[in-house]
């Protein structure tokens, strides 16, 4: 209903700006709005087990509850390549991406709210400085058996770029037009023909 899309963009101008940390650890799949408020969250986390998905176009509906601002930050025309398709993001990708902003222990949801319990205590910086205790070092990411390896990241940028109106064919049928010729290339028939299945998949709405 209009009173729940407009509470739901509320909620996300709400998590997006608030001068306090929001901590949110992503743990499992988190897709669509859910997903942006996970996103937008000033202290975000992830671990080897956290999944990101927006599948909005899988349904027909634009990407809403502050994902359409989660997705325009992404590097590499990601946002348009993962609006469109709604292929999910794990694990240490979410980091490389720029999706979340930290790698947590799976365990550390409770010792994070111990610690925010502590931002009445101090100052708001010591309070982030308290929080980024929590982060470890990232393990490799985009590698060949991850959910985004690095040689896609060009086919991305190449692909996905073509539908913001700089070329002759604008939009969705600029994107399609360049995935079916990269289809025709050995080394990126793979991810074409991927990226094509799933945009062809989703609501006839989506386009």
């Amino acid at each position: 209903s209009r009173a729940l899309l407009w509470h739901s963009q509320e909620l996300a101008h709400l998590v997006a700006d608030y001068r306090k940390p929001v901590v949110c650890q992503l743990s499992g799949l988190a897709a669509g709005s859910g997903a942006a408020l996970g996103c937008l969250a000033s202290f975000s986390g992830a671990h080897e087990e956290s999944e990101v998905a927006f599948d909005f176009c899988a349904a027909g509906l634009a990407p809403t509850g502050g994902a359409s601002h989660v997705l325009a930050a992404l590097p590499w025309h990601l946002g348009e390549f993962l609006a469109l398709t709604g292929l999910p993001v794990r694990g240490a990708d979410l980091v490389y991406t720029g999706l979340v902003r930290h790698w947590l222990s799976p365990d550390a949801l409770p010792f994070l709210e111990l610690t925010a319990e502590k931002q009445l205590e101090v100052s708001e910086t010591d309070a982030r400085a308290l929080l980024d205790e929590h982060s470890l070092p990232l393990p490799d990411g985009l590698g060949p058996g991850d959910s985004l390896p690095k040689e896609w990241i060009p086919l991305v940028a190449r692909a996905f770029s073509r539908g913001d109106g700089k070329s002759a064919a604008t939009g969705v049928p600029a994107i399609l037009q360049e995935l079916r010729a990269l289809a025709r290339e050995p080394e990126s028939r793979q991810f074409a023909e991927l990226c094509l299945g799933r945009m062809e998949a989703a609501s006839p709405l989506a386009a």
